[in-house]
């Protein structure tokens, strides 16, 4: 069986510690978020929305991880055959801000950073095996409007409109 290059066990060296240093920021953030202290709230009901005070502003932050990872068999353009093992890594923290306007409406607004990770080993034979990455950095901006119809109601239908990079528009209603 054929070893890998040498330059390839490095590149994944580095993309591991770079994830472990990753995964260890994202947990020391965690950590004043679980040192509050206090007396606890009271019960949450699942299937009523919070009620909307004018005038707030709430903050949302979230860091997102999507890993895949998988194999293929393929031909290139010469008409010689490879396989590929390849791993992709997305990584998208997130910060959104809304805005209470009043009891029905509110305003948002939000920024991801996503950045997209792609690493491939090609093997064409035992001895060829090649070193493919790409990534990709992606500033996504956001923009939202919501109306609730029925605040009192028991479905307490909503109206909402985001406009996202690259300013396409997702309109929505729930209850």
């Amino acid at each position: 069986m054929a070893r890998r290059p040498a330059a390839v066990d490095a590149k994944l060296k580095a993309t591991q510690l770079w994830l472990a240093a990753a995964l260890l920021l994202a947990g020391s953030l965690a950590l004043p978020a679980l040192a509050q202290s206090g007396p606890l709230p009271d019960p949450v009901d699942p299937l009523k929305r919070p009620e909307t005070t004018p005038g707030r502003l709430s903050v949302g932050v979230a860091l997102g991880y999507d890993p895949v990872s998988g194999s293929l068999f393929d031909v290139d353009d010469d008409g010689n055959p490879y396989t590929d093992t390849f791993a992709v890594h997305a990584f998208a923290p997130s910060l959104t801000l809304n805005y209470a306007i009043s009891e029905r409406m509110t305003v948002g607004a939000g920024l991801s950073v996503r950045y997209h990770l792609e690493q491939t080993l090609r093997r064409y034979t035992p001895s060829d095996i090649r070193y493919l990455e790409k990534g990709s950095l992606a500033l996504l901006p956001r923009a939202s409007l919501a109306y609730r119809l029925d605040p009192e109601g028991a479905l307490d239908p909503t109206l909402s409109v985001t406009l996202y990079k690259p300013w396409a528009g997702d309109p929505a209603a729930h209850g």
